[in-house]
């Protein structure tokens, strides 16, 4: 099982983005956005978005966030050390990035192409859906000039809807996340109970919340987290993944956000040379 992984530092921010295609005000500059309501939608199932720097930016992962994608939707990301260059320094390929779960866990009734978790959409954002496609890029690339494909075909909504672009250089501890860490879906609905004895609810926001605990972090690793403790607080986005390409497509998404520090984070030494962090994250 691979280590939990971080994005810190959105690169996308930065750049400058061009679509293949937009459907109406829902324009690709709205991948620069955390607001639900503002989402970038292309025109059919087969779309691109093309991100362009002025100066190099590291980049080992790729997230298309809050999207509409099927369990059969691939991604390709393909990226230029210049933005004039023909050759790339890496193409992923088309990778299925919001890969299906297993056949035992399949709920009944759901197309095979129809993962219940995954799909998503700016209307569905509000009940805590949030899917997440995602390509892990082996190494950290230099590049000035990134594309991003996206292909669903088998889409029912006829068009593919992404509300986040994520790309940057990942993070990992030298020694992984404790047992006992926790996901919730933190539900802002109300309950009232009636004078005739029936329970109500009236349906709120649901977002996702994840808690665990680093506890055997050495010296680097300590710099590392005080930075995001410092940088990133609990204002700046981060993408973290705690089961990074695990075989469990759904124990990956379950555990996957694109969010902020809930709290401020404690870091503590309760051994010599080793730290510990308890850290907890909700979805933006």
């Amino acid at each position: 099982m691979s280590n939990i992984r971080l994005i810190w530092d959105n690169a996308v921010d930065r750049a400058s983005l061009i679509a293949s295609s937009e459907a109406g005000s829902l324009v690709v500059a709205n991948l620069y956005s955390d607001l639900k309501a503002k989402v970038w939608r292309a025109l059919d199932v087969n779309a691109g978005v093309v991100c362009m720097w002025p100066q190099a930016e590291t980049i080992s992962c790729v997230v298309a966030a809050f999207n509409n994608l099927t369990s059969l939707a691939t991604m390709r990301v393909v990226g230029y050390t210049y933005e004039t260059d023909v050759r790339p320094i890496f193409d992923t390929g088309a990778v299925q990035c919001a890969a299906p779960p297993g056949l035992g866990q399949f709920m009944w009734g759901s197309p095979l192409g129809e993962n219940f978790y995954q799909r998503g959409g700016a209307s569905l954002f509000a009940y805590g859906y949030g899917g997440y496609g995602v390509v892990w890029i082996p190494g950290n690339h230099a590049v000035r000039k990134l594309e991003v494909h996206l292909f669903d075909l088998d889409n029912p909504d006829t068009y593919i809807e992404v509300g986040r672009l994520i790309a940057g250089p990942v993070w990992s501890p030298r020694y992984n996340f404790n047992f006992g860490h926790n996901v919730t879906y933190v539900d802002s609905s109300r309950r009232t109970r009636t004078e005739a004895g029936d329970l109500r609810g009236e349906r709120g926001p649901k977002w996702r919340r994840i808690e665990f605990e680093l506890s055997n972090m050495d010296s680097q690793d300590r710099a590392a987290m005080l930075r995001l403790a410092r940088v990133n607080g609990t204002t700046e986005s981060l993408f973290v993944s705690l089961f990074p390409e695990s075989d469990d497509k759904l124990l990956e998404q379950s555990y996957q956000l694109w969010g902020k520090f809930a709290d401020s984070v404690q870091l503590s030494q309760p051994n010599y040379d080793i730290y510990t962090a308890r850290v907890a994250m909700e979805e933006v």
